[in-house]
């Protein structure tokens, strides 16, 4: 989803030890317990094979989230250039077609494929699917990519529907609060940073972001003149937590 540095980093690593053996088998063990097979050629081929020939949903589930996870760490183009809708539209489960395709908006959110996310996650956005978890990262994560191309109006409003949808979550306080930034409401999204915080201090990326914020904004503290203190309350909360 959009904790994209720790995961873009991962996949960087990934992708640096293919490079060294281009040659190397991978696998994946099925739910039946089949394994398939195959290097950084074939693999792929096979995997796409398989989703179109599968009559189960958990399978092409399995293997959707496969096919999805090597094209990002290994061929990110290919990632972008994959038509996922149609590949998950055989997975008749919707829940299902909508956890595979959140998978798969994550996947291109760490190619910074904002436009490709943004179709994905629209489509689970029309599924409406019945987990509330997948209902809010829907929404939440289609408004960071929205915010990600500078398109912060509607960024904001499907960041607010995330948080109507669950307001015990912290990553959409820190999303809205970045598409009012981008829009230009500098307290509004100093507000909701410091809420983003309090409601997960575990999760310290709100509280960084309104460090910096301030500091290009300082008059900021014109109409929030006990800002310091709630930035302090804020770092007491995160060290809390660690």
């Amino acid at each position: 989803m959009d904790n994209e540095r720790g995961y873009a980093a991962a996949r960087a690593k990934v992708r640096a030890m293919r490079a060294l053996d281009p040659d190397a088998v991978r696998g994946v063990i099925l739910p039946s317990g089949e394994t398939i097979e195959g290097n950084c050629m074939t693999y792929p081929r096979l995997l796409a094979e398989r989703i179109r020939i599968s009559t189960m949903d958990d399978e092409r589930f399995h293997l959707v989230n496969e096919l999805a996870q090597f094209y990002a760490e290994s061929a990110p183009t290919r990632a972008i250039e994959q038509n996922w809708m149609e590949l998950a539209s055989g997975i008749k489960d919707l829940d299902k077609r909508a956890h595979a395709l959140l998978t798969i908006g994550g996947r291109l959110e760490a190619c910074k494929a904002w436009a490709e996310a943004i179709q994905v996650y629209q489509a689970v956005t029309c599924i409406e699917p019945v987990d509330q978890k997948m209902w809010y990262f829907a929404h939440n994560n289609l408004g960071f990519c929205l915010n990600q191309l500078g398109r912060f109006d509607e960024g904001e409003a499907f960041c607010r529907k995330a948080l109507k949808i669950d307001p015990t979550r912290s990553n959409a306080y820190k999303n809205t609060a970045l598409a009012l930034q981008g829009q230009g409401r500098f307290v509004e999204a100093a507000e909701l940073f410091i809420t983003g915080t309090l409601t997960r201090p575990q999760d310290g990326r709100s509280l960084n972001l309104l460090t910096e914020l301030l500091h290009v904004h300082p008059e900021i503290r014109e109409k929030m003149p006990a800002i310091d203190d709630e930035i302090e309350k804020c770092r007491e909360a995160v060290e809390g937590a660690e």
